[in-house]
């Protein structure tokens, strides 16, 4: 993002969300992201049977996957880029899309929870940026009424965001 102003004046309207197959967005706009990274980058079905369809303000939603990639390769990958790998599983239910999204890289800061990644000019204190990216992942989970959760697990970073296939306008 180009400034805190962007941030938080720049708009997520509800008119301009559009249905989607989420598993083929990852595929034709996410992908190509990062193809001359020297990281490989994972989206798959959890079932294969799933039904992708969700309604998304799709450049927005982008913007926020392309910050979590971001942030693996400033804070996850950078004193170890060998062998790294994002991976993001797509599963759902007839009400929401799961996303669980993981990185083997460094660990994600035990001492910051959701509340905090998600806050505009929070960030850990070796990191180059401006505390934007969470902040802008935040605004978008917020205007698709979605959720967002850090999973402690034995994965080094472990995402989990439950986006609503419908959103009311």
């Amino acid at each position: 993002l180009e400034s805190a102003r962007d941030l938080v004046t720049r708009e997520i309207r509800k008119e301009d969300f559009q249905d989607v197959d989420i598993y083929k967005l990852f595929e034709s706009d996410i992908k190509p992201l990062v193809a001359n990274k020297p990281y490989k980058l994972i989206a798959k079905k959890v079932d294969n049977e799933l039904d992708g369809s969700i309604q998304l303000h799709k450049a927005s939603f982008i913007e926020a996957i392309d910050n979590i990639i971001r942030n693996a390769e400033v804070h996850a990958f950078a004193k170890s880029p060998k062998n790294a790998k994002l991976e993001f599983d797509i599963d759902g239910n007839d009400e929401n899309i799961i996303i669980d999204y993981k990185n083997n890289g460094l660990p994600f800061p035990e001492n910051m929870n959701e509340k905090e990644f998600l806050s505009f000019g929070t960030k850990s204190s070796d990191s180059p940026g401006e505390g934007l990216g969470g902040a802008w992942i935040g605004k978008v989970i917020e205007a698709h009424n979605g959720s967002f959760k850090i999973i402690r697990d034995k994965t080094p970073v472990h995402f989990r965001i439950i986006l609503p296939r419908k959103v009311v306008k």
